[in-house]
């Protein structure tokens, strides 16, 4: 499981080269760029562009090259592999697993010995071992469990002004938020889709836990309206 938070405003991070925010539009998740302390967008990412690559092939091509043995695995598990960087600038491949972990393109192994082809099939293994046994898991799950174990996860964040936070899971289940003058996320579920979704106002004066806290609140409520008041 994953769990990820960005603080632009922590002093030992270098100054942030600009804001990103996603939000949903109709059917369309938009995400907008602005530069530090403006709320001027610079662009915002075309929702059908966002469509057109959501058909593309989930296997980057070069994965199918470099890691055949696994690719059968990746595409029963639903998973993306893309390609993030390597070859061309003289660096190994990076290959991502749904955008989110990285399998590939390290230099050096914890024990300080040279990361190899080998080791990198290892990790891939691992990786998609993870979300095989983490599928595994929620089929003897509920919804209501599987919502209630991700917010669980949300619960442990400390917020900060301006974060990114994320909570993912192996097989997929999820959630996220996004804080600049309110809190703004959701959760979504593998196979599922979207089943709580909250905006909560910052208000001066609460702890941090206070503002997460109400925002789960606020995604409890509108997951047992969503689904008649089930049971965690």
């Amino acid at each position: 499981m994953s769990v990820r938070s960005t603080k632009p405003t922590d002093p030992d991070l270098p100054k942030a080269a600009g804001r990103l925010a996603m939000r949903v539009e109709g059917d369309d998740w938009v995400a907008y760029y602005a530069l530090p302390d403006t709320t001027t967008t610079l662009f915002n990412r075309n929702p059908d562009q966002m469509k057109k690559n959501a058909t593309r092939d989930p296997i980057s091509r070069a994965f199918r090259q470099d890691f055949p043995e696994f690719v059968e695995r990746a595409k029963a598990l639903g998973v993306r592999i893309s390609l993030s960087a390597g070859k061309r600038d003289g660096r190994p491949r990076v290959y991502w697993l749904d955008g989110y972990r990285q399998l590939t393109g390290y230099l050096t192994r914890s024990d300080g010995g040279r990361f190899t082809s080998a080791d990198a099939a290892a990790n891939i293994d691992k990786a998609l071992a993870e979300v095989e046994e983490d599928r595994r898991a929620v089929e003897a799950m509920t919804v209501a469990e599987r919502f209630a174990r991700v917010i669980g996860e949300f619960r442990k964040m400390t917020p900060q002004s301006r974060m990114i936070g994320e909570v993912r899971f192996p097989g997929g289940d999820g959630g996220h938020c996004f804080f600049e003058a309110e809190y703004v996320g959701g959760v979504r579920l593998h196979e599922i889709g979207e089943v709580a979704r909250a905006k909560a106002e910052w208000r001066r004066g609460e702890r941090d836990a206070e503002h997460i806290g109400r925002f789960c609140d606020l995604l409890e409520a509108d997951f047992a309206a969503r689904t008649n008041g089930a049971a965690a």
